[in-house]
Parts: C-alpha cells; structure tokens; sequence
C-alpha cells in the first residue's frame, strides 16, 4: 500500500512540470534558528561527503564512497553483497546510521547494511567521528553516519542512465515542483548487475552474485508562513541478492531480499521563543532470506525545541519514543514487543574564542537498565589571523549499545538479561589553516565494556553473553589543499588513520584474543581524492587503502588478508544551453587491476568499466 501511495506521489509530481513552470513561485527563503549538531558536539570530528563526489557517482551504494573519503573499513561480503562499517576500531554496531533524525540500524541484527544504502537517495551526507551516544542514542560508539533527503528544487528534470562491466545498469529519475506554499520532489532508481566478474587467479567467473535494486525517494513541504512549515519524507528501497558464495564454492542457492518502508513526519515553527519541532516515523524493515521472511516495525514519536538564551547561550531540548515489533519466527510464537524512550538535552556557549558544549542523554529501554550518557567537549581558537587559524578540539563521552532482539529474543538462545555494552571515549585534535590549506590531527582513546558475543555453550549452541572488554585507541590525520594555475583548479585531500583495537577480556572459549587486535580492523587505512578542473572537463582520481587484516583472533598471520590500494579514475564532459545541463562521465574501477578481498573467500571484481549520461533541466532564474 505504501509503495502504491510513493508511486502515485511521484506520478503528480512528475507529471506536473509543464504547469509548474507557468505559475510556480519563488518562496521566502525559511530561518532555521536552531544550531547543528557540529555546534553541540563542541571538540569532535565532523565529516561532510564532498557534494561533486556525491553526484558523480551517485549510483555506488553509501559505503564504497565513504571509503574514498574516509579512513573507514567497510566489511564486504563481495561485489555489492552485505556491507558493515567500521570506524576507530569498533564492530558496523557499534556505528550508528540515521536517516532525517530516525536510526536505521537493524533492531533485530544490530548494523546497517551499506550495500542496501544507496547514494542516490540522499541529499546531504555527514559523518561524525567517535562516540556520539548523548547525541545520537544507541549504537554511536565509533561513529555515526547521518544522512537526509530533504529533496531540492533546483532542477525541475534530472535523469541519469549508466551502463557498465559485468552487466550492470543503472537509471534514475528526479523531479521538482513548487507551486505557492508548496514544494515536492521525487526520485526513483534502479539498478541491476550479472555480477559475473572473473575471478582473479582462478580462471573461472563469479556464480551466483547477481542483484537488483530500486527505490522511491518523496519529499514534499508545506510552509504556512516564514516561520512554519510541515514536512513529509517517504523512502521505499526494494533489493534481491543471490549471496555470493566463497570462492571455489559452485553449489550455494542463498537468495535475499530487503524491503524497506521508512516514513518520517514533522512540525517546525520557530518564533522569538525558538524553534519547535513536533513529528514521528514509521519504519517497517522486511528481510526474506531463502523465502523465509523476518520483519521488524517501529513506530517513533518525538519533540525537540531549541532556544537562544540573551544571544549567548544555545539550549536544546528533546524527546523520542519508539515502539518496536519484532515478527520473527526465531523469537517465538509470539512476537516480542518493547518500548524505547530517549530524553535528551544539551547546551551550547561561545566565548570569544572557545566554543563548548554539554550534552547529556537517558534512555529507557523495556527490562534493560541504560546508563546516563555525557558528552562535554570544546573548540578553542589558539591563534587566529586573516591569513591562518589554529585550532584545538578536546571532547569526553559516555556512550551505550542496547541488546539487539536477536541478543533478547532468539528462541532457546537470547538472554533477556545482558546488560548493554558501554564505553568511556575520549579525544583531542589540533587543526591548521592557511588560506585553502587544511591540516589536522586527532588522537582518540575508548574503553569498551561488556561486549555481547555470541559463544558456544552446552550442546554447542550459541549464546549471547556479556563477556568482552576492548580498548582502541590511534591515531587519525588529514590534509587538503585546493589553487588555481591560470584557468585550472586543483583539489587534493588525504586522510589516514592508525587505530589499535586489542582484546583486554574475553570469555575462556576465545582466550587466544586476549592482547591481539580485532578481527577485521586494519592497523592502517587510508583514502585520498585529487580532482583537477579545466573549462568543462574534469578529471577525478580516488584512492583507498587498507592495511593487512586479520580474520582469526589469534592474529594468525597465515590467514590474514594482505594489504591493498585500490584506484578509481573518472573523467568527465559537461556543457551547457539555456537550462539544460548535459554531463557524460567514463569511469574505471580499480584502474591497476588489483586482486583484494574485503572479507575473507569472497572475490572482488577486477579493472572494470562504467559510463554515465546525465540531463538536467534547471529552474529558470527569477
């Protein structure tokens, strides 16, 4: 039904251009007083994807172009098969993923699956280093990725075909209108590959990889006046996946599916007593893996008010409500159900010079005790001119992980008893400025307590158990640069991380962990972009790298996964008439053919090939 209702909204809006042009109006831009969140978490690390990247290749799914901009490790099951991250150390869990406000991390499996996220369907991009919990709730220890799709109105007409290696397509549609007090936009997608790349090394081609996926993005708005407006968000993505199976394995039928329904509805209204925000989402998450089918549903509510007190002092205000249905046949013949309840506030105060702020968070979670979650932290100017700045950024958090339903609930395993996992985190940075030269770096320190594990018991079955202590700590630095040499402009940025994740406890079935790093967890990652400009011609070339894995706890060498580079190049046309924007790009994937593998046994394709046309049929200017 709601997939029905996204289909007709798209249709009106689609359908509704030609009459759209004649008689829609210019609104009044709206003042949002509120501050963002980067202003109350004073002293931590924010990252925003860089909006050229974005659009270039917005058919990628979320986390291979992360990867590109961040010194972040994505765990990939193979080529466009279940993808989790992992920042500073911690498990794809332990970062929380929100979408307008709402977390969509699995409530039954804990994570969210990147591969199922694509680009296209957001239109602005955060990521925020570290822990974040008194911010962003549960989940947020190593870090947490926010994404929006509050649509825009700039172009009226955007569709965008692709074509590439190992039959892969790609096509989506967007579309705009304003008309008086009301605004829309939609978008549709879809993409599809064989996926039957070769092998390397093993002469034969990928069986049973192939996937689709394809989606409908609507946002409409309503602005009664400068001040008030209600906004309506509905995202539905539908994807199959035969799941690839480990190399040299010829025999594997595993088929998946993912539907996701996710609905978001909100208030705002500011006035000379701040800025109100009144709203509430539905979330309706279906996995059918082998036909079998498992759903969680969520029903959210929530308020916030933000308030500037005699210019100086930022006070924000809030509280959420999730009530969550797990239908899964593992839980029972009953379906477990639980509240979750959020009160949060925080306050932010600049000086002349320093910039800090307080958050704090309690969280009440049906037959689970959650901790208060502080987070205090400072931005403090040392030295300041027209030409650099110095900065120094300090921040301390409390943070906190609830049991997944599959850790409560899971038939003749789950433990309604486990506490949640917890965590002390840390950090401090110094960031340089000259002119457009950037340079920073940041060192970071967590402790996290009573890790949830899945360990053998009586029998052999598996059972969740408080029963992990970890520390990480490192490391991360950055730099970026952009001139101009006559008409050509040059952009580089480079990151790297250096991140120790050692086992300091464990249950005496994994012993062998103790004093060794984390499965999965590079020592080393790194990532770089340098893109060059020249008239309407434009050339990209990103890098990622990854340095050796483990993936037994032991820190075996034998079995560890080598370090690699991976290259992509673009290149890119673009020219102009009247309102009518054409873009032809050409891309080649993994440019010097590397053989790599993100998670152990499961091949990643070779050098492959991509190209793009884009139209846009832009607003006329007022």
């Amino acid at each position: 039904m709601l997939l029905r209702l996204g289909i007709f909204l798209g249709c009106i809006s689609l359908g509704f251009f030609a009459k759209a042009q004649s008689d829609s109006v210019v609104l009044k831009s709206v003042t949002v007083y509120g501050l963002p969140d980067e202003k109350y978490l004073a002293g931590g690390q924010f990252y925003a994807l860089d909006s050229a990247l974005q659009s270039q290749q917005a058919s990628r799914h979320l986390g291979e172009i992360l990867a590109f901009q961040f010194p972040v490790y994505f765990r990939n099951y193979g080529n466009g098969m279940l993808s989790g991250i992992s920042m500073r150390g911690t498990s794809p869990s332990h970062v929380a993923v929100r979408w307008n406000g709402i977390n969509i991390n699995s409530f039954s499996l804990g994570q969210a699956d990147f591969s199922i996220l694509p680009t296209i369907a957001f239109d602005d991009v955060k990521v925020h280093a570290g822990g974040g919990s008194a911010r962003f709730g549960s989940g947020a220890f190593g870090g947490s990725v926010l994404l929006s799709s509050a649509g825009t109105t700039t172009n009226i007409l955007s569709v965008s075909q692709e074509v590439g290696s190992f039959g892969r397509y790609f096509s989506s549609l967007k579309g705009s209108f304003r008309v008086g007090k009301f605004s829309s936009s939609s978008s549709l997608y879809r993409v599809q590959a064989k996926n039957d790349f070769p092998i390397p090394g093993y002469g034969e081609r990928q069986p049973h990889a192939a996937y689709w996926q394809q989606g409908f993005v609507q946002h409409a708005q309503y602005s009664f006046s400068n001040a008030r407006r209600v906004t309506i968000d509905y995202w539905f993505n539908d994807s199959h996946k035969e799941i690839q199976p480990t190399i040299g394995n010829h025999n594997s039928t595993d088929e998946q599916d993912d539907r996701n329904h996710r609905l978001s509805v909100f208030y705002e209204q500011n006035t000379t007593q701040g800025l109100s925000k009144v709203g509430g989402g539905f979330v309706d998450d279906k996995i059918i893996f082998n036909g079998t089918l498992s759903e969680m549903v969520r029903w959210i509510a929530s308020a916030s008010h933000q308030y500037t007190f005699k210019n100086q002092w930022n006070i924000s205000g809030s509280a959420e409500w999730n009530h969550i249905i797990g239908k899964v046949k593992e839980y029972g013949p009953t379906s477990p159900e639980e509240d979750r309840v959020d009160v949060a506030a925080a306050i932010q105060k600049t000086f002349k010079k320093v910039s800090a702020s307080f958050n704090v968070r309690q969280p009440f979670i049906t037959h689970v005790t959650a901790p208060l979650l502080p987070y205090i932290g400072a931005d403090v100017v040392l030295f300041e001119n027209a030409a650099q700045q110095w900065l120094l950024s300090v921040n301390g958090s409390k943070n906190f992980r609830a049991p997944t339903f599959n850790d409560r609930y899971w038939q003749e395993a789950g433990s309604r008893d486990l506490l949640p996992e917890t965590s002390y985190a840390a950090e401090a940075g110094l960031g340089w400025r000259y002119h457009n030269v950037k340079v920073n770096a940041r060192g970071f320190y967590q402790h996290i307590d009573q890790w949830i594990q899945w360990i053998p018991m009586e029998q052999g079955i598996y059972r969740p158990r408080n029963v992990k202590q970890v520390r990480t700590d490192g490391i991360e630095a950055g730099i970026e640069d952009q001139a101009n040499i006559g008409r050509v402009m040059l952009h580089a940025k480079l990151s790297y991380q250096f991140t120790q994740a050692i086992t300091l406890e464990t249950d005496d079935t994994d012993a062998a962990s103790v004093g060794k790093q984390l499965i999965y967890t590079p020592l080393h990652t790194g990532s770089g972009t340098v893109s060059v400009v020249y008239k309407t011609w434009s050339a990209n070339v990103y890098l990622q790298y990854s340095g050796k894995r483990y993936t037994e706890s032991s820190n075996s060498s034998v079995y560890a996964l080598d370090p690699f580079v991976l290259t992509d190049l673009s290149l890119n046309k673009s020219w102009t008439q009247n309102q009518h924007d054409f873009i032809l790009s050409f891309q080649v994937k993994n440019l010097f053919d590397k053989t790599y593998q993100l998670y152990a046994g499961r091949a990643m394709p070779g050098r492959n090939f991509n190209l793009k046309i884009s139209y846009h049929l832009n607003r006329k200017k007022q």
